[in-house]
C-alpha cells in the first residue's frame, strides 16, 4: 500500500508506514528492500519505509533539507533512511521519553478501566478453521454496535476474528474473571473498522464459498496453497446465522461446498438475486484483502455499501461487554464442517413441479422435467416420498441407511391412471353423453374409450378430473371407461362401468327423471307433470285428449303411425321453455278434433 501511495500521488516527500505484515529486512514486491525511493508520478523522489510490526522494529528517515532563496520553506535535497530493531530492553531515549511519559501517563489511566467480566476464556486462536468464542464474541458486539447503538439495520455479521492472544484463559462461571480494556487490546490490537453491504443470495454465496477455501487450505494444505494466512479469513457470524459446509476432503473445493446459511432460522436462497440483505462485515475484507479477491477485485460488491461509519470492531466489543455485564462467549454451533452427500433423480414430465419429501424438509422437482436432487450429511438414514396433487408414484418411497456417497438415478415413476367414478353412468346408444370421469393420474392423457370405442372427445382438466363424450352405442351395452396416459390405461373395474340405454325422448322436469318410452312421458303430461320433449316425434298412436303442455327448447314433430292420426280432443301448447321452438314438422296426420295447436303462445291449427 505504501509503496502503492508513493508511486500515485504528487506532493509527498516520504511515507514512514504504520503497521505491516511484511517484514522489510527480506525485501519483497518489485522494490525489493526499504527503505527504498520511489518516483513520484511527477519523477520527484519519494522515500518509503514502514515500521513492520508489534513495535519490534522502527522505520527511520532523514532528509536533507535546503531553505529557498527569497521565500518561507525548504526543499528536499536528500533522502536516506534505515531500520532500527528494538525490544523492551532498548534504552529509552530520553527527549523521546520526555515527550511520551503525558500521553503514556494518560493511556495506561484508559487501559486500566475494568469493562466487565467473562465467565468463559475468550479465545480465538484456532479461528483458522472452526469457530471460536472469541470470534462469536466479536461478531455479536459487531450487532450490537451497528444495531443497537448506531441504528443501522443489519441482518447478519460475517467475518473472521482478529486473533493476538487469548485471555481471560482461567474464568469459568464460578470465578469469573475481570476484562480491563488493555485486555482487549492484547486480544484484538488492530484496528478493524465495520462496514455495512446490502448482498443478495449469489453474493453471499460467493464470499462464503472462498470463505470455505481459505478453511480448506489453512486446515489440509501445507503452507496453506500460499493465500493469506490469518483468523479473519476465515468467517464466523454473529448468533442469528447458521452457516453449513460441505468438506469433500481430500476433494478440492469446487465453489459448491457452502450447503446452507439462514438468519434467525430461515434460510437463504442463494439463487434468489432479488433479495438482499444487510451483512455486517470489516473493511479490511471488503477491501479484498485475506484472499476475498479475484486477479485484485474484491469479491465484495463495494458499490452496495450502505453503512460505513469507521467503527472499530474493538471498540464495539468494549461496548458490548458493558452493555452486558458479564459476558460468556462459547461455541453454539454456529459453523457446521461435515460431508454431504447428494440424492437426485426424476419424477417424470409428469411428475414435474411435484414435491420430495425427506425427514420433514421438502425440495421442489423441476416444473419442466420433474428433475430433483437434495443433500444429506453422510450417515443418513430416512425415507424419502414423492408426492403431487393427483398423482401416484411407483415406488411410493424410498428408504435409505447409513448414506456414504452420493445417490443418483433415484427416479420416481408416475403410476398409470386409476378411475373411481363416472357420472353419469349412463346414457342413449346415440352417443353424445358428456361424462365425468373421476381418479388419479389423468396428467398428459393420450385416449378415453368406451369399451373398445374411443371417446369422441375428450378434455383434461386436473390430474384427477377428465371429461369425455359418449360414442354411439347399442342398447344394454355395459362399457368400462378407461383413460390413457404415457405410464399406461387405467385397469378396469366396476367404478369406470358406463351403461347404453335406449334412447331418451323426454324429461319429467317435476321429478328430474328422464323416459325411453313416449307413451309413459305423455301419461305423466296429461297428469299434470311438466313435460320437456327431447327432439322426438309423437307418435299417430296417440290421442291427447285433453289440454296439455309440452316445454322445450327442441324442435318437435308429429308422425302417423299407419293410418292412425295424431289426435288432438283439446289444446296442445308447445313451449320453447329458456330457447324456441324453432319447427315444428308433420309427417302423415295431425287430425284436430277440438282445440287448437299453440307455439311459442302463437296459434298455427286451427
Amino acid at each position: 500500500m505504501d509503496t502503492n501511495l508513493a508511486g500515485a500521488v504528487t506532493g509527498l516527500d516520504a511515507i514512514i508506514g504504520g503497521h505491516s505484515h511484511t517484514n522489510p529486512m527480506y525485501g519483497f514486491a518489485q522494490y525489493k528492500y526499504l527503505p527504498a525511493i520511489i518516483s513520484a508520478p511527477d519523477g520527484k523522489p519519494v522515500i518509503t519505509t514502514q515500521a513492520y510490526r508489534y513495535n519490534n522494529t522502527l522505520g527511520e528517515v532523514v532528509l536533507g533539507l535546503r531553505a529557498r532563496d527569497g521565500s518561507s520553506g525548504y526543499d528536499v535535497v536528500s533522502q536516506t533512511g534505515r531500520y532500527l530493531t528494538v525490544s523492551s530492553s532498548t534504552p529509552e531515549d530520553a527527549a523521546v521519553k520526555a515527550i511520551i511519559d503525558p500521553f503514556v501517563s494518560v493511556l495506561a489511566d484508559y487501559n486500566n478501566r475494568v469493562v466487565g467480566a467473562t465467565t468463559a476464556p475468550i479465545d480465538s486462536l484456532q479461528g483458522f478453521t472452526q469457530e471460536t468464542g472469541g470470534a462469536n464474541l466479536q461478531a455479536d458486539a459487531a450487532v450490537y454496535e451497528l444495531k443497537f447503538l448506531q441504528g443501522i439495520p443489519v441482518d447478519l455479521h460475517l467475518s473472521g476474528a482478529m486473533t493476538n492472544k487469548a485471555i481471560a484463559s482461567d474464568a469459568t462461571p464460578a470465578s469469573p474473571v475481570t476484562l480491563k480494556i488493555s485486555d482487549l487490546y492484547s486480544a484484538m490490537p488492530y484496528e478493524n473498522s465495520l462496514v455495512v453491504i446490502s448482498m443478495n443470495g449469489p453474493q453471499i454465496k460467493s464470499i462464503l464459498e472462498r470463505s470455505y477455501r481459505n478453511y480448506y487450505y489453512y486446515k489440509y494444505v501445507a503452507g496453506y496453497g500460499g493465500y493469506s494466512y490469518y483468523t479473519t479469513c476465515m468467517l464466523d457470524t454473529d448468533a442469528a446465522g447458521r452457516i453449513v459446509y460441505d468438506d469433500r476432503y481430500p476433494a478440492l473445493p469446487n465453489g459448491h461446498n457452502v450447503v446452507a446459511l439462514s438468519i434467525n432460522g430461515t434460510p437463504v436462497d442463494f439463487e434468489d438475486a432479488s433479495r438482499f440483505y444487510n451483512i455486517s462485515t470489516i473493511n479490511y475484507l471488503a477491501a479484498g484483502s485475506c484472499n476475498f479477491n479475484d486477479a485484485g477485485t474484491t469479491l465484495w460488491p463495494l458499490g452496495q455499501i450502505v453503512h460505513d461509519r469507521q467503527q472499530y470492531v474493538l471498540d464495539a466489543v468494549i461496548d458490548y461487554i458493558g452493555f452486558k455485564g458479564t459476558v460468556s462467549p462459547a461455541v453454539e454451533g454456529r459453523l457446521t464442517f461435515t460431508t454431504y452427500h447428494g440424492i437426485s433423480g426424476t419424477l417424470g414430465a409428469a411428475g414435474a413441479g411435484g414435491t420430495v419429501t425427506y425427514t420433514g424438509v421438502s425440495t421442489m422437482s423441476d416444473a419442466v422435467t420433474g428433475a430433483y436432487s437434495f443433500q444429506v450429511q453422510s450417515g443418513w438414514s430416512g425415507t424419502v416420498t414423492a408426492a403431487k396433487p393427483g398423482i401416484l408414484f411407483s415406488p411410493a418411497s424410498r428408504s435409505y441407511t447409513n448414506v456414504t456417497t452420493d445417490m443418483t438415478g433415484q427416479d420416481y415413476a408416475v403410476l398409470p391412471p386409476t378411475v373411481s367414478g363416472v357420472s353419469p353412468s349412463s346414457g342413449p346408444t346415440t352417443g353424445g353423453t358428456v361424462v365425468i370421469i373421476t381418479g388419479t393420474n389423468f396428467t398428459g392423457a393420450t385416449a378415453v374409450k368406451f369399451g373398445l370405442d374411443g371417446a369422441t372427445g375428450f378434455t383434461v382438466h386436473s390430474p384427477t378430473l377428465t371429461s369425455a363424450t359418449s360414442p354411439a352405442g347399442i342398447t344394454g351395452m355395459i362399457a368400462d371407461i378407461t383413460v390413457t396416459t404415457p405410464a399406461g390405461t387405467s385397469l378396469i373395474s366396476p367404478a369406470d362401468e358406463f351403461i347404453y340405454l335406449q334412447p331418451v325422448v323426454a324429461k319429467n322436469i317435476t321429478t328430474d327423471t328422464y323416459y325411453t318410452n313416449l307413451a309413459t312421458a305423455i301419461s305423466a303430461a296429461l297428469a299434470g307433470a311438466e313435460i320437456r320433449i327431447l327432439d322426438t316425434w309423437l307418435d299417430g298412436d296417440f290421442i291427447l285428449d285433453k289440454g296439455m303442455t309440452l316445454n322445450g327448447g327442441w324442435n318437435i314433430s308429429f308422425q302417423s303411425s299407419g293410418d292412425q292420426p295424431t289426435l288432438l280432443k283439446g289444446n296442445l301448447t308447445v313451449k320453447g321453455g329458456n330457447s324456441t321452438v324453432k319447427t315444428v314438422q308433420v309427417k302423415g296426420q295431425l287430425l284436430l278434433q277440438s282445440g287448437s295447436l299453440q307455439v311459442n303462445d302463437v296459434t298455427v291449427l286451427p
